[in-house]
């Protein structure tokens, strides 16, 4: 009896470690509630200004957020936007490669930002650690040292509040990946955790780049160096901590 007691509280306390929409159901019913919140995504327009001037940068060094000079969104065919928080960063490591080895394959054609709902810069820096932002030594000889790509903030969540109407009940569910076309309309969305949806994820790429536009939307120029890894222009304000 007393073993039945322990069970039945340690799977009460693991059900109430999971999200609520998570919690309810069947494993087939969690996973149709998260096709259902794909589904509603799709077709959903982005502001343009929400994927640039709106973003903030995170300086390491500091932990501040940095305005910076992005006045347009990174100019590509396809840009990936990792939306997240740090209770839900669990994917950030291998994204993050995965990012800059698909970045490198398309030649700048799909470009990936990754944009934290969390708004305190020192609990980002270490849920990701500190190494996750240093500059690595280039894999080939004479080569630059490999960038790490930039953290952003969607200030005052308003990318992510953008993107509530949509959903049922207005329920956000973190983290969320997003593949966006030039005319800056949702065409893939991934809800939850994608580690073992890797594959899906670069399916999905290939199958928009097939289908998207040989031509780039126009004053949307790319941001300096190469690739969304670059680090990001600041603006003449850095000194202003937001």
């Amino acid at each position: 009896m007393t073993l039945r007691i322990l069970f039945l509280l340690s799977s009460l306390l693991w059900g109430l470690s999971l999200p609520a929409w998570a919690g309810s159901g069947t494993e087939p019913e969690r996973a149709q509630l998260v096709r259902r919140d794909e589904g509603r995504l799709l077709n959903q327009a982005v502001s343009p200004m929400h994927v640039s001037a709106n973003l903030r940068v995170l300086d390491p060094r500091s932990d501040n957020w940095l305005t910076t000079l992005m006045s347009d969104p990174p100019a590509a065919r396809i840009l990936v936007i990792h939306l997240f928080a740090t209770a839900q960063a669990g994917d950030m490591g291998w994204l993050r490669e995965a990012g800059r080895r698909i970045e490198a394959n398309y030649s700048g054609d799909v470009r990936f930002l990754f944009i934290s709902e969390t708004a305190s810069g020192a609990e980002v820096k270490k849920t990701l650690g500190a190494q996750s932002f240093e500059n690595r030594r280039a894999a080939v000889a004479g080569q630059p040292p490999i960038s790490p790509f930039p953290i952003y903030l969607d200030v005052g969540a308003a990318l992510a509040e953008s993107l509530r109407p949509a959903l049922l009940g207005g329920e956000l569910h973190l983290p969320m990946t997003l593949l966006i076309d030039a005319e800056f309309v949702v065409r893939y969305a991934m809800v939850g955790s994608i580690a073992a949806r890797r594959s899906e994820l670069v399916s999905a790429i290939a199958d928009l780049m097939r289908q998207a536009p040989r031509k780039r939307a126009p004053g949307t120029p790319s941001l300096e160096g190469d690739g969304a890894s670059a680090v990001p222009v600041l603006g003449p304000k850095t000194a202003k901590r937001n």
